[in-house]
């Protein structure tokens, strides 16, 4: 039986309303309005469950494509006594932090991440940003990675030739700054009320 209430019904719920507003605005060319990016970013699902499941079934059919890495040393921000689904809930809350969905998947220690999150400070299609990533840990806790770099979805809301020319260099990581990317991820969990 479907469960209504889960997390994962709920996402996908608004993974459909999102996909929905954002045919809508494309096809009215309304992308750069800053009420329609507002309503998209409350809307972004968190589908961090669904990548995990994903995207190694897509790796293992597609070697060729990776969708799982591990995880660069220089990245670790820490550890927070607190679990994921809590970290989770206060990165949500705060301005400008949007789920990561098509991010490749990363490992720490053999882990999977629980949680891939953007910070974009000029919003939902905004230039750069902070890419924090979740990690369980055997005692309850999270581990968190970060690092800084340019957003693939970067000119979206001015045509395809910026989006694919920013999420080129992307993917390049041509931006790519770990210390940068943990110095932000600190400070944004601190704002969250964690102590690191």
């Amino acid at each position: 039986m479907l469960d209504i209430a889960s997390p994962e019904v709920a996402s996908l719920v608004a993974l459909v309303a999102t996909i929905a507003l954002l045919a809508w605005a494309v096809r009215r060319g309304v992308l750069a309005d800053p009420q329609v990016e507002a309503v998209l970013g409350r809307t972004w699902p968190d589908l961090w469950f669904v990548r995990r499941d994903v995207f190694p079934r897509l790796e293992r059919r597609f070697p060729i494509a990776k969708f799982e890495l591990p995880v660069h040393d220089a990245e670790l921000v820490g550890t927070l006594d607190e679990p994921p689904s809590v970290v989770r809930d206060r990165l949500r809350a705060l301005s400008h932090v949007y789920p990561n969905n098509c991010a490749a998947v990363k490992r720490l220690d053999g882990r999977l991440e629980c949680g891939s999150y953007a910070h974009r400070p000029q919003g939902l299609f905004g230039s750069l940003q902070t890419h924090i990533r979740l990690f369980p840990t055997g005692d309850g806790g999270t581990a968190v990675a970060a690092h800084r770099e340019r957003s693939p979805l970067n000119g979206l809301d001015e045509g395809w030739l910026p989006t694919v020319k920013s999420a080129v260099a992307h993917y390049r990581g041509s931006t790519w700054n770990a210390e940068m990317g943990v110095k932000r991820a600190t400070s944004l969990l601190q704002l969250a009320g964690f102590d690191i």
